[in-house]
Parts: structure tokens; sequence; C-alpha cells
């Protein structure tokens, strides 16, 4: 008990000895706290930002140095959504004769796309393994709303996302047969931007100018035309590949050159595209911050640049953002819990800024700025440490819950991140910059600015006197009458001002930072979703089933059993009954479980 009482006393010394330092020699803890904001921040200079223009990188998976490549992008330690599988198809008319109409030369390649995509691929069983391409295949879970309307018979809707030409016509060989001039249909989906993909480009697989099509043929002869199917895969089965491969080459045995092998694996990066929409709610709110520590600090005398501590405040909190950035990897642009960080922190950043400042004003005004900045640290010392301590464990808890949500674990770890920057920006950047700000209000500007009530009530009669005899007319003291004679004389100032009706606004910041608002939030809400997340994935149900299965296991004991324990015992059945009344289970089981009263009934 004594060690524990000692440890907020111990915390509190530190809080003190730090803010001395910090307040002693600003100019070194302000090259510290930069250097190592920059260095937390050097990994953006590095990070994939939103773009258009995807990014690719080939690599050998049994290369054991590509492991080790320093040149390898950062978007590579994340694990692939998909994985795309291309079958290419040089398809023609062989022999073609005159006899044939124009059409005939497109309408025979692209008519084998509908055998190989629905029978060939869709249907394909592994028999050595049981996989299949059902189960294999990425399924769509629908299309977007916008695109549901117009794209609807093209693009895959709630099945295997696999995409050839036979989409175009709907995966009906029969609506392909009815159309008259196949070449227009394609080239409808053909109007793109430039360096954009069309449509009819996604479908075949393959840019236009390497399919073999013309918009406008004009003479009747036979043309190769290439394609593909391109299927995409929920994980990379290298086994599951090489069975697909065989079984194409046995379909099709026209494909006699053999294809050299390559292990090289593309992988494909597209950034997502933003217009900048996203961070407006985000801008708001520091802006909001921003103003709202400008109106606060305004009637707070102590401040001299309020403008400049506003400023401060912001640049905190976005340091702590840009520096959990770099530390973490993470991207703000992915949906889920990530997004909610920011806000989270920007809260309880500002939270933390209010406390130290109310902290540091309310000491007493007679003390050194060094040590004003020291005891208003210390006094919150331990309230800080505690609040962090509980945050911290609350998402590490959070953290190996994520093993059934990935998505939690990157939420936990950027939290974390970001409350451990914020933590050290406000201890090594924002108090060095508040006491730099406070040191130009000294002692003798507060004595000059509490104006003495005896220089209001002098007379000109007492303006020449003073004149006459120099006296000061100005100074610390006050003037006061004794009771019952017209004697007056001067007292010292008092260490403490006088108590004065504080603004509406500073209350406000008072009990912000006296209540801890933001970070009972916080604490509450962490809580309360760690618990419905467990709820959720069954771990209480799991637990409740576990006990009520022990318990029942203890009470039922067999009849062999329980002979074997009396013969070791050295006691007889007679005489074990009558050491006691016999229990009466089915009574027991009814308390436990109803359900289990009557299997014990019938049983």
């Amino acid at each position: 008990t004594g060690f524990i009482a000692f440890i907020p006393e111990w915390i509190a010394q530190q809080y003190y000895r730090h803010g001395l330092f910090c307040a002693s020699q600003p100019l070194p803890v302000l090259v510290f706290s930069i250097i190592g904001i920059l260095w937390a921040c050097f990994p953006l200079l590095s990070f994939q930002f939103y773009g258009g223009n995807a990014k690719i990188w080939t690599e050998n998976p049994n290369d054991p140095r590509n492991s080790f490549n320093a040149e390898r992008p950062r978007w590579l330690e994340k694990a692939p959504i998909a994985y795309v599988q291309q079958v290419m198809v040089k398809s023609a008319v062989h022999p073609y004769s005159q006899d044939l109409k124009l059409m005939d030369a497109f309408r025979g390649p692209l008519a084998s796309s509908f055998k190989l995509h629905l029978s060939d691929i869709l249907s394909f069983v592994d028999k050595d393994t049981g996989l299949d391409m059902d189960h294999e295949c990425l399924r769509t879970d629908g299309l977007s709303p916008r695109y549901r309307m117009s794209l609807a018979h093209i693009l895959p809707d709630y099945g295997c996302l696999i995409m050839s030409p036979a989409n175009i016509w709907k995966k009906d060989p029969l609506i392909f047969q009815e159309d008259a001039n196949i070449v227009n249909t394609i080239f409808n989906y053909q109007s793109s931007r430039e360096g954009h993909s069309s449509l009819a480009d996604v479908m075949f697989g393959l840019r236009q100018r390497d399919t073999g099509l013309t918009k406008y043929p004009v003479r009747n002869r036979q043309r190769v035309i290439t394609y593909s199917v391109t299927i995409v895969l929920r994980q990379h089965k290298p086994n599951f590949i090489s069975a697909l491969r065989k079984h194409l080459k046995k379909v099709y045995p026209l494909n006699t050159e053999e294809n050299k092998q390559t292990d090289h694996i593309i992988n494909i990066f597209f950034p997502e595209q933003i217009n900048g929409m996203e961070y407006l709610p985000y801008t708001a709110l520091i802006t909001g911050l921003f103003f709202y520590t400008l109106f606060s600090c305004r009637k707070i005398d102590l401040i001299q640049s309020k403008v400049g501590i506003a400023l401060t405040s912001v640049i905190t909190i976005l340091g702590s953002l840009f520096m959990s950035l770099g530390l973490t990897g993470t991207s703000l642009g992915g949906t889920g819990y990530v997004y909610i960080v920011p806000y989270a922190i920007a809260f309880i950043g500002m939270e933390n800024i209010l406390v130290i400042t109310r902290s540091i004003v309310s000491t007493p005004s007679h003390l050194d700025v060094k040590v004003r900045v020291a005891q208003g640290l210390s006094k919150e010392g331990w309230n800080i440490t505690k609040n962090l301590f509980s945050q911290i464990t609350l998402l590490t808890f959070g953290f190996f819950l994520g093993i059934v949500d990935n998505s939690i674990q990157e939420f936990s770890i950027f939290a974390v991140m970001g409350l451990l920057s914020d933590f050290y920006l406000q201890h090594f950047f924002f108090i060095t910059v508040l006491s730099m700000d406070i040191s130009r209000f000294g002692l003798v500007d507060v004595v000059q600015t509490r104006k003495p009530t005896y220089q209001r009530q002098h007379s000109s009669s007492d303006r020449s006197h003073s004149n006459l005899f120099q006296c000061p007319v100005s100074g610390p003291g006050s003037k006061y009458e004794v009771d019952g004679s017209s004697t007056t004389g001067l007292v010292a100032p008092s260490l403490s001002p006088p108590q004065q009706k504080l603004p509406k606004r500073v209350q406000v910041v008072n009990f912000w930072a006296q209540r801890r608002v933001v970070s009972r939030i916080f604490l509450l809400t962490m809580v309360i979703w760690i618990f419905l997340f467990i709820y959720k994935i069954g771990i209480i149900d799991y637990i409740i089933k576990g006990a009520q299965s022990d318990t029942v296991s203890s009470l039922y004991i067999p009849h062999d059993a329980a002979k074997a324990s009396q013969r070791k015992s050295g006691l007889g059945g007679s005489e074990s009954l009558r050491n006691g009344p016999t229990p009466d289970i089915s009574k027991i089981l009814a308390s436990v479980n109803p359900q289990l009263e009557r299997e014990y009934s019938e049983f």
C-alpha cells in the first residue's frame, strides 16, 4: 500500500523536473522535438499518396533476395485483396473461304469465349485436391447503385468475378448469335478518355489495338482475334493454377507450343482517387479548435501571444497525426475504424493542451516562470499518466481481439502511436513554447497591471502634496482607513490576486479540464465497443456453454465409478447410504437447466 501511494508522488516529481528543464533550456528542447518530428515523418517521403496512376512492381517469390530488397514499396506490406489470372486466347476461322460473310471472321473467334468462360473455366474442378472455381474465385457482393442500372448486364453481379467478351452479350450465346453487327456492339463500349481503359478493354483484357478488331472492316478476310478471360481469385494457390493450365491444354490441343513458365508475380497497386472532400470535416474540426483556443486564451492575461499559442496547439495536433502516419504507414483513405482515429487524437490532444495550460496559469503569480511551469506540470502529471496508461491498455486488449478482424488491429496500432506522439509533442514542444511565451510576462508586468485603489482616490490637494514630498504616484501597495479615526496607511500587496469573476469561456475551459470529458468518453466508448465485439463473436456464449457442460459432468457420476470409490474408501453401499440422505439428482439438474432434467428422466 505504501509503494502504491508513493507512485503518484514519484511521478509528480519527475514531471516537476521535466517542466523545470523545459523552461530552463527551451532552445535545446525545441530542437530535440523538431528532430523527433522529422524522424517520425521521414517515411512519409516515400509514402504512396493518392493518385490516379497505377504502381507496378514485379518480383520473383523464389528469389531469397526479394525480402531484403530495400527498394520494395511500402504498399507491398499489405495483403492483396485479390489475385488476377488471365487466360490468353488467339482464335481464327480456319480454313477461311470467301463464301463466308464479313462478320463471320469476328463471330467465329468470339464464339469460343462462351464455351471457355462458362464450361471450361467456371465449371472447373480439380480432381486431385477437390478445389473448384466456384469456391476459389472472388465473389462480388453487388454492384454500386450508380452502376447497377447501366452496367448490371455486363459486369458480374453477386457471383464469381470472371470477365470475358461473353459478358458483353450477358453470357448468353443466343443473344450473341442474334446480333447482326457484333463489331458495332463492342465499339459501343469502347469510348474512353485518353489514358483510361474502356469497358470493352476490361472485358477483352487487352487494349483495343492488340485485339485485332477494326471498327470499320472493309475486306472479307481471315482475322486473328486475341482476347483473354480474366479470373479474379481470393487466394494464390499455384497447384490450383497448374491444374487449370493442364485442363485447358487438354481441352484445346491445338496449343502445341509450350509456353515458358515464369514465376514472376506482377503486383499492381491502384491508389484511391479523391477530390479533397474527405478532408473537409477534419479541416473544419482543426479550424474550430484553433478559434476555440484563440478565444479562450484572450481572457488569460498571462499569455502574451494568443495567436501563437493557438497555432502551437494546432501544430501539436497535426504533428501527432503525421508522426503516427509515418510510424505506422497507415493510409487514411481506407474505410472502417481507422477513419475515426484522427478525430479522437484531435479531441484528446486539445483536452490535454487545455489541462496543461490551465494548470500552469493557475499557479501563484509571484513565482518564477520556471517554477510555475514545473508546478503546473507536476499537478497534472499523475492524471495525464493514468489516462494515457488506461487508454493504451484498452487499445492493447483491442489489438489482441483483432486476431478475428484485421481492421481492429490497424485501428489499435494507429491509435496507440497517435496517443504516444501527442504525449511527446505536448511535453517537449507545446510546454516549451508556452514557457517561452509566459517568460515575457514577468513579475514587474503583473505589478504594473494591478491598478492600486488609492491612486484613484487621490484628490487634487493630495497630488500637490505628493509632488511636494516626492511620494510615489503608483505602487503595489493599497490604501486603507482605520475605523474611528482619520489616519490612513499602506499595506503590501497580497501574494494571491483577488478573486474575480471568470468569463464564461474560461469557465468552460476549466470545466473541460477538470472533468476530463473527452478522455472519459473515449474510455467508456472503448469498453462498450470491446464488450459488444466480444458478444458479437460469441465468446460469452462459448464460456457459458463450457461452464454448463462442466457443471453437468461434475453432477453425473457413473454407477460403476461410485462403487469403485466406495471400495477404496472401505465403506459398503449400505454404510454410505446411512451416512446421509440420498441426493435427488433430478432436482439438482432442474436448478441448472430444465432440459437436463428431462434428459435425465428419459435416461
